[in-house]
């Protein structure tokens, strides 16, 4: 096996270091006691063309965070959001679709099961949501075109269920 050219991005002759540099206090955003973090990755080369910037990671305050969490999600999972400073609003079960809307408006993160529908009407409502947490094993509830389209990351944890299926099936045996 041939290594790749010189001017190919997985060549070993370009460094691949990623530095996190503290960099001066701003003051505007943060508080006085938080740093600012800069971010340098290797230059892009190859099919990417061009540099890549440094990016400027600003620190948030938590207590500026809305979750909405529906179906029922562990309250282990609310208490440690809440005890992060996060704002939590928990529903135990699937929401009304006008219901929805009104509360995905200013939420940055929804947390849902396999009952709650996230189409794109409702996505559209979603003026600051960055994340949809799918807590069961498909995502198949979300437009996920629509979710790209947004810059919204959606996932899910496909082996949440699987304790309980093993519960079930020693239980039946």
């Amino acid at each position: 096996m041939s290594s790749p050219p010189a001017n190919h991005p997985l060549s070993t002759s370009t460094p691949s270091t990623t530095r996190v540099m503290p960099t001066s206090t701003n003051s505007t955003t943060a508080g006085a006691d938080t740093p600012t973090v800069e971010i340098r990755g290797r230059e892009r080369q190859g099919s990417f063309g061009g540099s890549t910037k440094a990016k400027v990671l600003k620190p948030f305050n938590t207590a500026n965070i809305k979750i909405l969490l529906l179906e029922n999600v562990n309250e282990t999972a609310v208490s440690a959001l809440r005890g992060q400073g996060y704002q939590v609003e928990t529903h135990a079960k699937a929401l009304a679709e006008d219901v929805l809307i009104e509360k995905i408006r200013d939420v940055h993160c929804i947390g849902i099961r396999s009952k709650t529908k996230l189409t794109k009407k409702i996505l559209d409502a979603a003026e600051k949501l960055g994340v949809i947490g799918c807590f069961c094993i498909g995502t198949n509830q979300v437009d996920l075109e629509h979710a790209t389209q947004k810059g919204i990351a959606v996932f899910n944890s496909p082996f949440s269920n699987s304790r309980s299926v093993a519960e079930l099936v020693l239980a039946e045996i």
